[in-house]
């Protein structure tokens, strides 16, 4: 039987993404089929030496000067969704035909300008060597009319075999593209990888009674977020709870949450920053309850069965919360205001069990159909 390759973030520094890639890794070997992962980004490892401290200085100028001039240049000569993230495709040699019946794009906000050109290189590849394709409970992010068009047609390709969104369908459905309605509820593959791959750590017992503060930074909103998490931690304490922060494992999060608590004057934390996606996992599970940006945090608690209330920066935010049954455990961070029942609501209300298992099965059943298409049809 051949294999099935599995392309994703693996090495993004958003651990988050690594847990996705992981989680399909594992639910097509549940059906006996051998599956290989490869990096989206033709990545071998984590790098997590990036060097932020002496960026400092350059960014104060940068977010007074340069950042507005590179936006209205992106404005008036369309420069923007140029970016080119592959630079070396012999790192897929390896995905034949002989060997491979078949390429998973495992998910994650893969529609989107930062990744539209490669996607469109990639499924041009592996259509030339005759193996089909299939992209997996995908999510779409900025993304220009131009962009989404040439998308599209690329997705007319004929060894495109099934396509299933986490969010955003109507956009390709208007362009005549087939999106699988049946498991429009899906909200993410990452949210069983606790089922299949039995990663229950030995957790941090100290950590129990405390809030979990997932931290994310934003570019040329330093100041305001420093503030927003001021004055969230004072709320917090003063209903006499403890938090910790921590990170999906970015560098840059990771520089900021340092920042954070030099700002705050906690000089008696430190910021819990993952360097591999197991380690993001004993992190999230170690807690009773997260409030947190990233949206794979929030994925990652509801494997898990542990509350979590979002600080949302962005619509994906919205639809999972949404899609599990509990829109108003997110906020957009810039207008929330703080209310001791979000903390009671996170102690007192998990998550519905029924939509948990319902979820399991559709996406399993997915998986499955995935998996046939790509080594049975033509």
């Amino acid at each position: 039987m051949k294999k099935i390759a599995i392309i994703g973030e693996f090495y993004s520094t958003n651990l988050g993404d690594a847990a996705i890639v992981d989680t399909v890794k594992n639910m097509v070997e549940s059906n006996g089929i051998e599956a290989e992962i490869f990096d989206f980004g033709a990545r071998s490892n984590w790098n997590f030496d990036i060097e932020v401290k002496h960026y400092h200085g350059i960014l104060k100028v940068a977010k007074k000067i340069i950042h507005p001039l590179y936006l209205n240049i992106n404005k008036t000569f369309g420069l923007k969704n140029q970016r080119h993230r592959i630079s070396d495709y012999s790192y897929f040699d390896d995905i034949n035909s002989e060997e491979f019946g078949g390429v998973i794009f495992a998910g994650g906000q893969l529609f989107s300008d930062y990744f539209v050109k490669e996607i469109i290189n990639l499924v041009k590849l592996f259509s030339n060597r005759e193996i089909n394709i299939s992209f997996n409970s995908i999510g779409i992010g900025k993304i220009s009319d131009e962009n989404i068009d040439k998308l599209c047609k690329c997705l007319k390709n004929p060894k495109v075999k099934y396509i299933s969104m986490r969010d955003g369908s109507d956009l390709l459905k208007d362009r005549g593209i087939t999106v699988t309605d049946s498991f429009d509820s899906v909200v993410s593959n990452s949210f069983i990888f606790s089922d299949l791959s039995k990663i229950n750590f030995a957790v941090d017992s100290c950590f129990k009674n405390k809030i979990g503060l997932g931290i994310m930074k934003i570019a040329t909103k330093e100041d305001k977020l420093l503030e927003f998490w001021k004055s969230l931690i004072n709320n917090i304490e003063k209903l006499g709870y403890e938090w910790e922060i921590f990170t999906n494992g970015d560098p840059w999060d990771n520089d900021f949450g340092e920042q954070l608590l030099k700002y705050i004057g906690r000089k008696d934390k430190s910021v819990l920053a993952p360097k591999e996606w197991k380690d993001l996992v004993k992190i999230i599970q170690s807690f009773d309850k997260i409030m947190s940006f990233r949206m794979h945090s929030h994925i990652i608690a509801y494997s898990y069965n542990i509350p979590s209330f979002a600080f949302s920066w962005d619509k994906k935010i919205e639809t999972f919360f949404f899609k599990i049954g509990h829109p108003n455990r997110a906020t957009e961070w810039k207008r929330l205001n703080f209310n001791p029942e979000i903390i009671e609501s996170l102690t007192y209300n998990n998550w519905d069990d029924e939509v948990r298992k319902r979820q399991n099965e559709l996406i399993k059943k997915e998986i499955k159909i995935q998996v046939c298409k790509l080594l049975y049809e033509k």
